[in-house]
């Protein structure tokens, strides 16, 4: 138990979360604040999920907190096997201890990821509970910021409950945000560099955004798989799923055997 907390407690993944925090007190200030004067107490032009930064229609704070997300869940625990192979602590795990050791670190770096990136989505959407009624969408009120089925996932729910849809959308931020703590550890294990663990994922995430700009009907960026409402037009969930699960599976392996032909070297 000591382990975990040292791994997961680190103060530079905290570093990451308070980015992360920063990103959504800015949101909340200059775009949930401001659409306040809305709330006149006879017509709702403005309810929570509509102000919710993965829900709404202003994309910049998303667009900013999704650009940036690689970076933030690359800074907590994905960096520790990266350290203890520099460190040569790995050099003294005995063979029995190394499947646990895995098992351990890529467990807690999966979760930090997934944490960077649900903590401070929760955080904005309970402003906006605390700021706007918790309605369900009018289909002539709420008409102009709908959902629709080629840019949202879950879009039926809108104008039936929309909690589903913040649970659909904080559960792809997190296995997103986990991938990237998962692409932290594989970079840093090939490179055995801490920067290229932290930078890579960020990269990739970069390139993948430009093609996906360029070619928005054949190639789709996480980027934009993480807004709540995309400004491409998103691929089909059971195959985002596969793609994920496939993603996971393989990034596990890959890191496994790379970690073998490190410490054996």
């Amino acid at each position: 138990m000591a382990f975990i907390k040292q791994r997961f407690f680190h103060q530079r993944y905290f570093i990451g979360l308070l980015i992360g925090f920063f990103v959504i007190l800015a949101h909340v200030y200059y775009v949930q604040l401001s659409d306040t004067q809305w709330l006149n107490g006879i017509q709702l032009g403005s309810i929570a999920i509509n102000e919710w930064m993965n829900a709404g229609i202003d994309w910049m704070f998303i667009n900013i907190f999704s650009f940036i997300l690689p970076i933030l869940c690359s800074l907590g625990p994905s960096l520790a096997i990266t350290e203890d192979l520099q460190s040569g602590f790995t050099n003294h795990l005995a063979q029995f201890s190394l499947n646990r050791y895995l098992v351990t670190n890529l467990s807690i770096s999966f979760m930090g990821g997934m944490l960077t990136g649900v903590i401070p989505s929760i955080l904005d959407y309970i402003m906006a509970l605390w700021f706007f009624p918790n309605k369900i969408p009018n289909l002539l009120i709420n008409y102009g910021e709908a959902m629709d089925a080629m840019t949202s996932y879950g879009y039926k729910l809108y104008y039936q409950n929309p909690i589903f849809i913040v649970l659909i959308s904080l559960s792809i931020i997190g296995v997103t945000g986990g991938i990237y703590s998962l692409l932290s550890i594989l970079s840093g294990l090939i490179f055995k560099n801490r920067y290229f663990a932290m930078s890579s994922p960020f990269i990739l995430t970069t390139i993948l955004t430009l093609i996906a700009d360029n070619f928005p009907d054949h190639f789709y960026s996480p980027v934009y798989i993480v807004f709540g409402r995309s400004v491409h037009d998103l691929p089909p969930i059971n195959g985002l799923i596969l793609t994920y699960t496939l993603l996971i599976i393989g990034l596990i392996g890959i890191i496994y055997y790379e970690f073998k032909a490190k410490i054996s070297t």
